[in-house]
């Protein structure tokens, strides 16, 4: 049974709860592996939270959100294909892709059990659809809501064994030793809690804060400056998804919201001075409108469709209307492109919207007339989040929308340090292109992972005494962060701002590391990191409601400093373009190390960045009896 207790500490008393295990995170990934774990016997677990309706999980989407699985349809696949299909994404690891490729069914039914609204057919059959980087027909989606769904589906089973959640809990720091951890600090309107555990999964998301131009919901912080900080190391740091969305309500514009084609507007930044700036940048008008329509298709920004007038220079171009001519961009649902754009636009897109019962009357129509015709449910989207479409132009960003980097972990998702366990996004086994859908089964993926390997090899009969051994030392890591906490309080009220710092830090990660990466501007961009490091530290300060946001910022800032060291150590290596980036140094080289992945190591202030070789896909002993005799001998975990 869980035991909740109290220790002193310069003369403070603090709550504290001893268990097996403590899931950081509320999200689809946090809420699988608290069910996993009870499902498998360890049930003393607690989950914590800095706000269960906060993450990514349960506040974000697209037109049609994408789980991506082994294929249901006629078309013939196999673990293996799917795994083949990962790791041809580059910089992936073998072992995880087979992994993420050989549980996506068994996670899917899960959901599927649960209540998750995956469509099927009269027979039974989930029938797919291809997405991007995707050889079969291997993506499913529940609606624009995907991740919603599962996360309400499995927060509903976690609640329904009485698993205790505890809310308002922001994890500032994570107690280790030698190596190993032994539990987590956190801060909540009550003050500082320690939970004192052998296994901390941290379901936290990526670095949610770290860019001011970003499809992550405001509410998710992130906790990956907090792993940083005491070891963990991170692997594709330089590897992220930027694309065009929305940003006064934040989601992403693919799908029809391209493919009905509608018009792009700049002003400046009063909103004035409209002006239609694509086909003066491409070759024909046709170009521009056919680049637009793709972009439902290909909307991750893609330096590989920056060639022969591709889509993702409607990408470009939106970066260089904000950040070069300081404007403001937005896309207007009201007006055409222009007038006769259904006679002009290539044959891909008018196939597309006649198959989808678009007429010539329609294409007279206004765009959001054939995006309430196509997909109204996209429309009543941010109608209901206070944005009529019909009477109202959206602003725009190139936006950061997924980190396929993150945290290291092996095939069981336990970080460099032992008893850590990042997974969902806060885990960095993506590569540099994966299929889209793929991070919803990585979120279930390395859930049950981590659980089964924690009921195997992470147990611990008395989690007091194993405390004990390191106690002295860790009380010193929780003075440590205490004191770090009230020397921000006890600044003179008119030091540095810790809002206004949190605004500038943002900004300079969209301008100046985001889909377009310049080495000098990466380096002017990592001093400004280091300098806001230390200011933070020795002149932020506020009041008690601003504790948080100081932890918050204190942490944004490390992960700064390791994301961009990462995309200098890249650069230097003599990296080009790949993925969602741009990288305007190296023009006519070809290196893109993509049998490698960059691991990050920060301690200390420290940053060291090196390379590792990519695993292959395992070629292991398939037969069953000995597969069968490892299972049952409980070898699997060796």
């Amino acid at each position: 049974m869980i035991k909740f207790d109290s220790i002193t500490i310069q003369e403070d008393t603090f709550p504290c709860v001893y268990c097996d295990a403590v899931i950081v995170g509320t999200g689809c990934a946090g809420f699988n592996c608290a069910d996993t774990l009870w499902n498998l016997g360890v049930k003393d677990i607690i989950v914590i939270s800095n706000g269960i309706n906060s993450g990514t999980s349960r506040n974000t989407g697209s037109d049609k959100q994408t789980f991506y699985k082994l294929s249901q349809s006629k078309e013939k696949d196999s673990i293996y294909d799917m795994a083949k299909d990962l790791f041809e994404g580059g910089g992936i690891h073998g072992d995880h892709a087979l992994v993420e490729a050989a549980l996506s069914l068994r996670n899917f039914y899960k959901l599927a059990g649960l209540g998750v609204p995956f469509p099927h057919d009269k027979y039974g059959l989930y029938v797919g659809y291809r997405t991007d980087h995707d050889s079969s027909s291997r993506a499913t989606s529940a609606g624009p809501l995907t991740s919603k769904y599962m996360t309400e589906a499995l927060e509903k089973s976690v609640k329904s064994k009485g698993i205790p959640i505890l809310d308002d809990m922001q994890l500032v720091k994570l107690l280790v030793k030698d190596n190993e951890a032994y539990g987590l600090v956190a801060l909540s309107k009550d003050g500082y809690k320690i939970v004192f555990s052998p296994n901390i999964v941290l379901a936290t998301g990526g670095p949610a804060g770290m860019y001011r131009d970003s499809v992550f919901p405001p509410s998710q912080v992130g906790a990956t400056g907090v792993a940083f900080a005491v070891g963990c190391d991170g692997v594709n740091l330089t590897e992220w998804q930027y694309g065009i969305a929305s940003t006064k309500f934040r989601w992403n514009l693919s799908g029809t919201y391209q493919q009905v084609v509608p018009r792009y507007v700049s002003t400046d930044q009063e909103g004035n001075d409209p002006k239609d700036f694509l086909f003066e940048h491409f070759s024909t008008r046709q170009k521009a409108i056919d680049a637009v329509f793709l972009k439902g298709y290909q909307w991750p920004f893609d330096a590989k469709k920056l060639e022969n007038e591709g889509s993702s220079n409607i990408d470009l171009l939106v970066y260089e209307e904000i950040y070069k001519k300081n404007r403001r961009v937005w896309l207007d649902y009201t007006t055409n492109i222009c007038d006769d754009w259904f006679s002009i636009i290539g044959p891909e897109g008018k196939e597309y919207l006649q198959k989808c019962g678009i007429t010539e009357e329609d294409a007279k129509k206004s765009p959001l007339h054939r995006l309430r015709k196509i997909n109204p449910e996209a429309y009543d989207l941010y109608k209901n989040n206070g944005i009529d479409l019909e009477k109202e132009k959206l602003e725009i960003a190139v936006c950061a929308q997924h980190n396929n980097g993150g945290l290291k972990v092996d095939i069981y998702w336990q970080s460099n340090i032992k008893g850590i366990f990042p997974i969902g996004e806060a885990a960095g086994i993506y590569g540099v292109y994966r299929p889209g859908g793929s991070a919803l089964n990585s979120t279930q993926t390395g859930s049950v992972r981590c659980a089964e390997y924690i009921k195997a090899k992470r147990r611990i009969e008395d989690v007091e005494d194993y405390v004990k051994y390191a106690f002295d030392e860790l009380l010193d890591s929780v003075k440590e962060t205490i004191n770090l906490g009230s020397a921000f309080l006890k600044q003179k009220e008119d030091g540095l701002n810790i809002y206004e710092l949190d605004i500038k830090l943002k900004k300079r990660m969209s301008e100046k590391a985001g889909a377009i990466r310049r080495l000098d501007l990466l380096k002017e961009a990592l001093n400004e990191a280091k300098e806001d490091l230390s200011l933070v530290v020795e002149k932020a300060s506020g009041r008690k409601i601003d504790i948080n946001m100081f932890f918050y910022t204190y942490y944004n800032l490390i992960s700064q400093i390791c994301y961009i060291s990462a995309m200098i150590a890249y650069i230097e290596n003599g990296g080009t373009s790949r993925g969602s980036y741009l990288v305007v140094d190296n023009q006519g080289n070809e290196k893109t190390f993509m049998d490698r992945i960059l691991v990050t190591s920060y301690l200390n202030g420290n940053i060291k960045n090196y390379w590792e070789k990519v695993r292959p896909i395992p070629e292991h002993d398939t037969w069953f009896e000995n597969v069968w005799r490892d299972y049952r001998e409980g070898n699997l975990f060796d």
